[in-house]
Formats: C-alpha cells, sequence, structure tokens
C-alpha cells in the first residue's frame, strides 16, 4: 500500500511540475509580445502596409490572402507574396508559439515601412527609422541592418540604383522587417 501512495504522490508532483512549466511556458509568450507591444503599434501606425505586422494568423486570413497572393506552404511559415510585397507567418516568440505575422519584405514603392520606401536614399532613411528607436548596428553604406530587440530592420541597395546627377547615392532596392523567433525543435510534424 506504502508503494502505491508513493507512486501517486510521484505522478501527481510531476503533473504539478509539467503544468507549471507549460503555464510559465504561456506567460512569457504572451509578455513578449506585450513588452514589444509599443513599437509593433508605432509600425503599423506609421507605415504604409496591406497587412497588420504582428497580427495573429486567423484561418479568415489565411483565405483572404490566398486569395489575393501567392501562397507558399512552407515547412514552418506560412509565406505571401506579389510583385510589391512578401510576407511570412510563423511561431513567434518560438517556433512552437502561435503564428503570428514576423517578416515583411517590400519590393516596390507602393508600400513604406516608417515612412521609408523601396527607391528613397539610403542616408535620408536611416535617420527616419532611427527616430523610431531602432539603432543601427551594421552600416557598410549600400546595406544597413537597424534593430530594437526581436525586431530587425534590413535596408538592402542596388547598384543599378546608385546615380543621382552622377553622383553615387545608393538607393534602396529592398526593405524588410523581422522578428526574431527562437527555434525550439521540439514540434512533430
Amino acid at each position: 500500500m506504502k508503494k502505491n501512495w508513493k507512486f501517486i504522490i510521484l505522478f501527481l508532483t510531476t503533473i504539478l511540475i509539467l503544468s507549471s512549466i507549460v503555464f510559465i511556458l504561456i506567460k512569457k509568450d504572451e509578455n513578449e509580445l506585450e513588452k514589444n507591444k509599443n513599437i509593433v503599434t508605432t509600425i503599423n501606425n506609421n507605415s504604409n502596409l496591406p497587412v497588420e505586422y504582428m497580427k495573429k494568423m486567423t484561418r479568415k486570413d489565411s483565405d483572404r490572402y490566398q486569395k489575393k497572393y501567392e501562397f507558399i506552404n512552407n515547412y514552418m511559415s506560412d509565406d505571401y507574396s506579389n510583385k510589391d510585397i512578401e510576407f511570412s507567418y510563423y511561431g513567434y516568440p518560438n517556433d512552437e508559439a502561435d503564428f503570428y505575422l514576423a517578416s515583411i519584405t517590400l519590393l516596390s514603392r507602393k508600400y513604406n515601412l516608417l515612412g521609408v520606401k523601396v527607391g528613397d536614399k539610403i542616408e535620408k532613411s536611416i535617420s527616419k527609422i532611427e527616430k523610431y528607436g531602432f539603432k543601427v548596428t551594421k552600416n557598410n553604406g549600400s546595406d544597413v541592418k537597424f534593430e530594437y530587440d526581436d525586431y530587425i530592420i534590413y535596408i538592402k541597395s542596388d547598384i543599378i540604383n546608385y546615380t543621382d546627377d552622377d553622383n553615387y547615392i545608393p538607393r534602396i532596392e529592398e526593405i524588410s522587417i523581422s522578428a526574431e523567433s527562437a527555434y525550439l525543435g521540439n514540434r512533430i510534424y
């Protein structure tokens, strides 16, 4: 009889510990999103995008986007694209979390990210993005990387767009923003 009680206590303790771990992980996901809510709101309010950055994926969204964009169901993300924009939904803040719109790439002048468009001069664009709290972590004159917590903005220029009245001024070819997501690798696909 004592042996059964030890087993029951061990079993209940294990269940309690595992439940606590799951609760902590869920709470951490909620805290990550809440912590970054201000910058996400800033990006959505100060950009001209056809999609809402860091919005949680719903079946309705997927159905609507598949009618409007080319759809690619990748191994760990749902990707949509056309000639103007590419965007991806994936697990945030880790691969096992709910899918959020966590990556956007602008390919034409139709849309802007924090007031910056494809074709703009890189030097003028840097100050526009920095005023929202992003810090330059790489700048080689033609490609610039900005960071803000989990969020990264890349600006890439194109040699074809360098000329401006015979001066060599880099112009933006592509702008992308993405949220860093941890890979846990525990998901069964």
